[in-house]
């Protein structure tokens, strides 16, 4: 039993593609993590602002080499969303989420998806991303999760 295992993560065997390549995956789990929000406003002489933690499920896989191609989209400039397809093992849609972000696919300010390089040539890729508002019933069905990334092309 691995420790992620021991820790309470459950084994997954999703394929992962987008639309051009499958990813040549490592290893996948599904576990739960401890992760946060906040939101803060500056005025001239004053600021507010608010955070709260949560615990929530995220997938969580390891590839070998890059797999998600980004391409500009309907997102302001400097703006981004990694829109996650679940599908049946015939490719029946069964739900899409959406995760936006400021910043680039592989370098936001979420904490809801990170991308990590395992070593300075990027061969290897870690992945974690949060499936907060995906029905656990929807994941039990899914076969297949297609990655689409946009980053931004309209001016702000």
């Amino acid at each position: 039993m691995s420790l992620i295992e021991k820790l309470g993560g459950i084994k997954t065997s999703y394929c992962f593609d987008n639309e051009d390549q499958k990813a040549k995956v490592v290893a996948q789990y599904l576990v739960k993590r401890a992760s946060y929000d906040f939101y803060t406003e500056h005025m001239r002489d004053s600021g507010a602002g608010y955070g709260y933690g949560y615990e929530a499920l995220y997938l969580e896989f390891e590839t070998i080499g890059w797999f998600i191609s980004t391409r500009k989209g309907r997102y302001k400039k400097g703006n981004g969303a990694l829109e996650l397809l679940f599908r049946e093992e015939d490719g029946d849609l069964l739900y899409q989420h959406t995760i936006t972000f400021r910043g680039t696919i592989d370098n936001n300010n979420s904490d809801k998806l990170r991308i990590e390089h395992r070593h300075r040539q990027g061969i290897g890729k870690y992945y974690y991303i949060e499936l907060t508002g995906v029905p656990f019933l929807v994941l039990n069905k899914t076969a297949t999760i297609e990655f689409r990334a946009f980053e931004g092309d309209e001016e702000d």
